[in-house]
């Protein structure tokens, strides 16, 4: 009856590689128990980083990937760790998020994916975070859904293990470690490891709760002011905040307003708010400025810095140019609630809503509004009824249309690239046109048209895209995301990533096939010549400032 006894680990994809170099990495979801299979690698041998956390977090790797979004450092970092130990290990619940960036850049991955009851989980942030238990509890169903469908598609070697068996079975627990990494120990290490499985350890409990350190939140921001709180439960006084624009600090606040909410989450008496006038620190030019609020002489962040300025962003996503990417790397830089749409309105709508549910934002919304994203056309930026900076990439047209016939076959696998290209032809012609003309809109965003542009169309499309502050050009595209940071005083950081998409197959489309979508492109594909010059003389312009600058300097 051995065989039925269920020890709580599961070994997905066994390495075939004998080697005894490997990388580990633990992952799941905050308070899942991951620190406690971090604490038991530690007293295993196993390098964890240089760290002494009661969380066992090797935060100078995460670091690297959340904040500085260097992928160049972090190689460089997991290289020197090679150099270092045959054996090591890095432990982020949350790096499952972005799994994707560094799975194939570590050595031999070894991945230890912890699971736990979805309610221990939420009772656990309740307790020590103050969260609420079944918003919680529903974050927490998602990351595992998603963390099983990597599962499901992944070829990495992967030690699943049950929290709950773990506590039942700590002796088996800590073999199965040492047989999935293939570890060569004494047994005082191997009893040493055993005695680190421990529930709701007194010195972890204390030193991670909320409750007795300084925290807040920034909350909201529109009209020119944002509001937050910041309290800390040990001393009990109001708590002081520190201000940075663009990383200097430029002032400090006392969190003293009451708040209602406050006081009923437990919060102190509810003193503790605080509404911040940022209007002063706003450049007059197109550039970003970046807010960020600190527990006054600490490290603690309140907020992820979020870009304000006077005027927003709208960026103008034309279908298949390559914006996708443009809009992964934008997004963390704003807070949720200033971009619109949200991630969950793009859920709900499977996709991006409809000119008109954009047109029809109400007042409050619009104003909170600092960064809109999607297949919007330029017309929608000007007549939204709120100042917008404006923004678009661009494509070759024949590139443009293959991609799209292309990502419509993955979609009907059993049709011809040319059924494809007849079915969308009307739809996909002259489409960089149309989303610049405004007559094709009869003057207002009323739907998009799939009638043929003309002339007329084209000259209001040049003449309206000179208008965008910024323009890239998708076969251009690290040049153009330079261009990007450099107009608008923005670092996108290291981690560029382009949606190239899978392989084409250019034998699906014969000669005359090819010639025929040439000549469907032909009126964009003078419209994206202009485009291209417009590109050009922008990109001298700024290289000429940048040596004026510099000039000024010497």
């Amino acid at each position: 009856m051995k065989e039925l006894v269920n020890l709580g680990t599961y070994v997905l994809n066994p390495s075939k590689q004998n080697s005894t170099e490997k990388t580990v990495v633990v992952l799941g979801i905050a308070r899942s128990g991951t620190t406690m299979v971090a604490k038991v690698l530690k007293e295993l041998g196993v390098f964890m980083g240089e760290n002494d956390s009661p969380v066992v977090e090797d935060t100078e790797l995460s670091k690297l990937l959340e904040q500085d979004r260097n992928i160049q450092k972090f190689e460089e970092l997991v290289e020197e760790r090679n150099e270092q130990h045959k054996v090591w290990g890095w432990k982020r619940p949350e790096a499952f998020r972005y799994i994707k960036l560094f799975e194939n850049k570590i050595r031999n991955p070894h991945l230890i994916i912890v699971f736990r009851d979805p309610l221990a989980i939420g009772m656990r942030e309740s307790i020590s975070m103050q969260a609420e238990l079944f918003q919680t509890m529903t974050k927490v169903q998602r990351r595992y859904t998603a963390i099983i469908r990597y599962l499901q598609g992944t070829d990495k070697t992967c030690l699943l293990v049950s929290y709950e068996k773990v506590l039942q079975k700590q002796d088996a627990f800590v073999d199965s470690l040492v047989d999935y990494l293939g570890l060569d120990l004494k047994k005082k290490q191997i009893e040493a490891a055993r005695k680190c499985i421990e529930i709701d350890s007194p010195i972890y409990l204390e030193k991670t709760s909320r409750k007795k350190h300084p925290r807040g939140a920034v909350l909201t921001s529109g009209n020119g002011s944002m509001k937050g709180w910041a309290y800390n439960g040990k001393n009990k006084q109001r708590q002081q905040v520190d201000v940075f624009v663009d990383g200097k600090l430029v002032d400090t606040i006392v969190a003293k307003d009451y708040r209602k909410g406050l006081e009923m989450k437990g919060i102190g008496d509810g003193h503790h708010a605080f509404t911040y006038d940022y209007s002063n620190h706003l450049k007059p030019s197109p550039k970003f400025t970046l807010i960020d609020f600190k527990i006054h002489e600490t490290d603690i962040v309140l907020n992820n810095g979020p870009i304000l300025n006077a005027q927003p962003l709208f960026f103008v996503h034309i279908p298949k140019v390559g914006g996708t990417s443009f809009r992964k790397m934008l997004f963390p830089k704003y807070k949720a609630q200033n971009i619109f749409p949200s991630a969950r309105t793009m859920r709900e709508h499977k996709g991006y809503p409809s000119h008109e549910v954009l047109m029809n934002l109400d007042e409050e919304t619009l104003n909170d509004v600092q960064l809109i994203f999607g297949h919007y056309p330029f017309i929608c930026a000007q007549d939204i009824g709120k100042s917008f900076l404006t923004a678009c990439m661009f494509r070759n047209p024949y590139s443009r249309m293959i991609s799209n016939i292309f990502h419509f076959l993955r979609k009907n696998p059993e049709a011809s690239a040319r059924e494809i290209f007849e079915q969308r032809k009307a739809k996909t012609a002259d489409t960089q046109v149309k989303y610049f003309a405004d007559a094709t809109y009869d003057g207002k965003p009323k739907g998009y048209s799939h009638k043929e542009a003309d002339e007329g169309d084209l000259k209001q499309a040049i003449e309206n895209m000179k208008k965008l502050d910024f323009i890239g050009i998708n076969e251009r595209y690290d040049e153009s995301l330079k261009l990007f940071e450099k107009t608008f005083n923005l670092d996108l950081g290291d981690m560029i990533m382009k949606n190239v998409g899978e392989g084409k197959d250019m034998s699906l489309f014969d000669d005359e096939l090819v010639q025929e979508i040439k000549s469907s492109v032909a009126l964009e594909q003078r419209f994206y010549d202009e485009v291209v010059l417009e590109y050009e003389r922008r990109k001298s312009l700024t290289e000429q400032n940048a040596k004026d600058s510099n000039s000024e300097l010497d």
